[in-house]
């Protein structure tokens, strides 16, 4: 059988003219008239037939979705292909993706199932079980045997921050950050990002491939450093607030890439001395007054969360030196953004809590002098609940 089967069960080369040569030959053979019509016939139909299964094939290869995972394979299966052939290209990005959809899709059955608790990940959930079975560290293992693959690294991005609900993960990664590698993926994104600027005749499609990895890996940093503080500041002891500020100074007219990295800077930093402290000293302020500025027409998510981590970080506190924060504020021209963001009007009017913000760091960094009670924004001012608004 193996002559006229495929190893996916398709009909080989033989396997054709056994389907239709033969047997029109035969029923020739019969007729009271042979006259090779009906032979000749099979014939071509078998040739065409073949040319159809080689440029099927060929395409297939080129294209490299060969089916490499099965429908329902049990995660164990799969954790097993990707720890067995984490070097192939294919197995690597066809496992990722086939455990960050069933992550996602246990989600969605989660939430049908009961709506009241949509938002809390289930127990014993496949997440859970995955790490359990060290995916962690193997993922990070894939993204150092393809250091320069952008692909690999979306796609492990993603699964990564799939897991960031978690628990379990939250806490092994506080606990156990030397073995389970978070600094891999924070290195991944500086490599991405220093070839990105480096090669200066790269590809549209790799361009794409390159901000897509920045927006994917900001996005995972926010979402981890969400869990807790603690975790927040192991992250940025890790280079992760230099390499966001450094992919949305890099990717400044992306705005999907400034979005998200946007989101990442104020989970990291909000209520969180350590990473705001840090933040300033790299120069934070003026890469977020300008991000702002730049999409103060119309760009409303980066305008809200650009507003709200600098309304955070223009709180007063015995650990920050106020006035430094304040002139560096006047210097990059947040009097400017701020007048530009009223000016547009649009997300003034529709989000109240926005028009507060931009009205307290007006009243901030100008030269009148200010009340303060609490800090800017602090106990009296108001910004109760902000993190939850802006998220």
């Amino acid at each position: 059988m193996a002559v006229f089967l495929t190893d996916d069960g398709s009909l080989s080369p033989a396997g054709i003219y056994l389907s239709f040569g033969l047997p029109l030959l035969l029923i020739e053979n019969k007729a009271r008239h042979f006259n090779g019509f009906l032979f000749y016939f099979g014939i071509i139909l078998s040739v065409f037939c073949l040319v159809l299964f080689v440029l099927f094939r060929l395409k297939e290869s080129r294209m490299g979705q060969k089916r490499l995972i099965r429908k329902d394979e049990p995660l164990s299966s799969i954790i097993n292909k990707l720890s067995d052939h984490s070097e192939s290209r294919d197995y690597v990005v066809q496992c990722i993706h086939a455990l960050y959809m069933a992550i996602n899709a246990e989600k969605i059955a989660h939430a049908k199932a009961n709506d009241a608790s949509a938002q809390k990940p289930p127990q014993n959930s496949k997440a859970d079980s995955m790490l359990d079975l060290n995916i962690q560290q193997l993922i990070s293992h894939c993204l150092e045997k393809h250091p320069n693959d952008d692909l690999i690294g979306n796609v492990c991005f993603g699964l990564m921050t799939a897991f960031a609900t978690s628990k379990s993960f939250a806490t092994a990664i506080v606990e156990e950050a030397d073995t389970k590698g978070i600094d891999t993926h924070i290195k991944f994104m500086k490599r991405s990002l220093e070839r990105s600027k480096n090669e200066s005749e790269t590809d549209e499609k790799s361009q794409v491939a390159a901000a897509e990895l920045q927006r994917k890996g900001a996005l995972m940093l926010g979402a981890i450093a969400d869990q807790s503080i603690p975790l927040a500041v192991l992250l940025a002891k890790e280079d992760a607030l230099a390499v966001v500020l450094d992919a949305m100074k890099w990717f400044k007219n992306d705005a999907p890439v400034v979005q998200w990295c946007i989101f990442a800077l104020f989970n990291l930093c909000y209520d969180n001395t350590h990473n705001k402290c840090l933040l300033i000293e790299i120069g934070g302020i003026d890469v977020l007054v300008s991000a702002v500025g730049s999409f103060a027409n119309g760009g409303g998510e980066i305008v809200r969360q650009g507003v709200g981590i600098l309304f955070d970080l223009m709180r007063i506190t015995p650990e920050i030196d106020y006035n430094k924060v304040r002139g560096a504020a006047l210097a990059a021209g947040v009097l400017e953004v701020l007048a530009k963001i009223k000016e547009e009007g649009g997300l003034i009017e529709r989000d109240e809590n926005v028009k507060q913000m931009c009205d307290r760091l007006v009243e901030s960094v100008s030269n009148t002098p200010i009340k303060v009670q609490g800090g800017i924004g602090g106990e009296g001012g108001g910004n109760g609940g902000l993190r939850k608004r802006l998220n």
